[in-house]
């Protein structure tokens, strides 16, 4: 196959086909009425005769054709329509994935997360160039493993777990059969009976006997019709190559409109979130913490949520991105860089209730352990808790 044909726009392959089908047309007229045209011609019935086996010919190569067209648009169809319901697998994964407790949701959904932005901005080009992306495949397999990991701890989660399963192999599934596409088309030996039987229906026409320019603007005609059938055979052939080929709108969308994070938040939202958890914590301390700890009431928007250890003995009692955290030491706590941010905190929380410190440090976005970014953290104390909230600058 021709795959140099899907580096061009389409309309100028159109015209090449045409316009190739059309000169070798002219070329053919020209050569049999200066070589066989008059011996082949001797009698007058032999013109009645190439134009009754041409147009028995004709019906017989265009049905072919016909039939390969469809056929080739189906698949092309077929493949739009497993895109597109990809989309919506991973759509309705997210959303799964995204009812489950942290910290797993932060870690799948950011899996999810990269696993989209590779298909749709590195994977997708190679598709384009009849290769199948080998990184999909990396980034799948971390996400399932991910999600094989997880361990549920009620029968809310396990019925929540079960749907991200199935969810999950739907999407493997679909994610495959797209794949499975990137290379496929029409056998080689079908396009070589397509040639030859064009070759044919070429002659046949060169070999009529009629008034040359006639002959020329009738010859011209039907190769022109032959060209832009086989022109649209060829662009639908490979479904993910060339200008008319399958894009990843559907899943870029999805991408965008639901898996893509916000942008970090501004110091003004963590102020916020801080005087709600106070508020929450002098209301009811002990619902307090349960929400801090799930991220329920409102208290885990993408990067922000807030976190609290005791201003005594300033062990950590809330803290939904890192729930391992819980029972630690804060003055204990250290950054990527070394620096003890713990000691900060919890000198800071040993100031008169009401008062906000700044504390800053490096620490990992959530979902991601190597994603470090510079964070700042404003701490106040709320009775016999400390609480916190941070922001990434």
């Amino acid at each position: 196959m021709m795959y140099w044909i899907y580096d061009y726009p389409s309309w100028i392959i159109g015209f090449l086909f045409c316009g190739t089908f059309i000169a070798f047309t002219w070329m053919g007229i020209f050569l049999t009425r200066v070589t066989v045209h008059s011996w082949f011609h001797r009698e007058k019935r032999a013109n009645e005769m190439v134009g009754y086996a041409l147009s028995s010919y004709f019906v017989l190569f265009g049905l072919l054709l016909g039939l390969v067209a469809v056929a080739t648009y189906q698949n092309y169809a077929n493949v739009s329509e497993i895109v597109d319901n990809e989309a919506s697998s991973l759509s309705a994964l997210y959303r799964e994935i995204s009812s489950l407790p942290q910290p797993s949701r932060s870690q799948l959904q950011q899996r999810l997360r990269e696993y989209t932005r590779y298909t749709i901005e590195e994977g997708w080009a190679q598709q384009r160039k009849g290769i199948v992306p080998k990184g999909e495949a990396v980034r799948s397999g971390l996400l399932i493993r991910s999600l094989l990991d997880f361990e549920p701890s009620n029968k809310r989660e396990e019925t929540l777990y079960a749907d991200a399963l199935r969810q999950s192999a739907h999407r493997n599934e679909l994610s495959r059969a797209r794949l499975s596409n990137v290379t496929t088309g029409l056998p080689a030996v079908l396009w070589w009976v397509v040639a030859i039987c064009a070759a044919i229906n070429i002659l046949l026409i060169c070999m009529q006997d009629m008034e040359v320019h006639v002959h020329m603007i009738l010859g011209a005609a039907l190769a022109a019709i032959l060209g832009l059938v086989i022109f649209l055979i060829a662009e639908l052939d490979n479904p993910f190559r060339g200008v008319v080929s399958i894009g990843p709108d559907a899943i870029a969308h999805v991408y965008r409109d639901i898996m893509k994070p916000r942008q970090t938040a501004t110091p003004e939202q963590a102020m916020a979130m801080l005087a709600r958890a106070v508020a929450a914590v002098k209301a009811d301390k002990t619902k307090a913490l349960a929400m801090f700890n799930t991220g329920e009431g409102g208290f885990l928007e993408e990067d922000l949520y807030p976190y609290c250890f005791n201003v005594g003995d300033g062990r950590v009692v809330a803290d939904v991105n890192e729930p391992k955290l819980i029972g630690q030491k804060a003055i204990d706590l250290k950054d990527a860089t070394g620096k003890p941010f713990g000691l900060e905190l919890y000198k800071a929380a040993q100031k008169s209730e009401g008062e906000i410190t700044d504390v800053s440090y490096m620490f990992p976005k959530p979902g991601s352990e190597q994603q470090l970014a510079p964070k700042v953290a404003f701490v106040t104390r709320v009775g016999e808790l400390a609480c916190a909230v941070g922001y990434y600058q």
